[in-house]
């Protein structure tokens, strides 16, 4: 694996194999552009090759160089979620909805239990973007999901077939018939919104990527 440092953020230039390596992502922010760590309030953590945290949100630096961006460093974190510590997630942190919680039927008049996960890109471009996600089974198996406060997807049935382990997963549309979603954005700023749904999900990270032949798990 190598990996290069560009403008301060830690990017891959050549992974092969699952992506499953925390090493590389230790530096990955997702909060609002020009906010150093301190600010945001959380821990300024490892520094870059240029003696400074981390400042702004992750950016891709190439055609097929996928982002990836910690929950747990959400530029909006909301209860009920709420960070956790496990030592086979990325970085050691994870966010879930905790056990108990009811089901969220509406997005839009339930507002708790909301995460904000900002990344930038460096051209145009379609993604397809993957949740590192555990589930407990059925009855936590689900989040709403959207891109920069446009319409909402029902991400419902995530990872039944690896239940209670960590998985990449494609968004996908539950009512679409389950058809993964790409998102087509302009350069800039983007803000991927994850609202609770159900209790006992768990998300460890987001992955984006230009490649839409990418299987992180491969």
């Amino acid at each position: 694996m190598r990996w290069a440092v560009v403008s301060s953020v830690l990017v891959l230039t050549g992974c092969p194999g699952a992506i499953d390596d925390p090493a590389p992502y230790l530096q990955a922010r997702g909060i609002d552009s020009g906010l150093v760590a301190e600010d945001a309030g959380i821990d300024a953590g490892p520094l870059s090759d240029a003696g400074h945290p981390d400042t702004g949100v992750v950016s891709d630096a190439g055609e097929d160089t996928p982002i990836i961006v910690q929950a747990e460093y959400a530029s909006v974190l909301q209860a009920p979620m709420a960070k956790r510590d496990d030592p086979e997630a990325q970085n050691g942190q994870y966010v879930v909805v905790p056990a108990g919680e009811p089901v969220n039927g509406d997005p839009d008049s339930v507002t708790a239990g909301r995460m904000d996960l900002a990344f930038v890109l460096d051209a145009a471009a379609t993604v397809r973007v993957f949740g590192r996600v555990r589930v407990p089974d059925t009855n936590g198996d689900s989040y709403w999901v959207r891109m920069d406060g446009g319409a909402w997807i029902q991400w419902n049935g995530i990872n039944l077939d690896h239940p209670g382990v960590w998985w990449w997963a494609p968004v996908h549309d539950s009512d679409d018939g389950g058809a993964v979603v790409d998102f087509t954005l302009e350069a800039g700023r983007h803000v991927l919104e994850l609202r609770q749904r159900e209790a006992g999900i768990a998300l460890d990270a987001i992955l984006v990527t230009r490649d839409l032949n990418l299987d992180p798990n491969g």
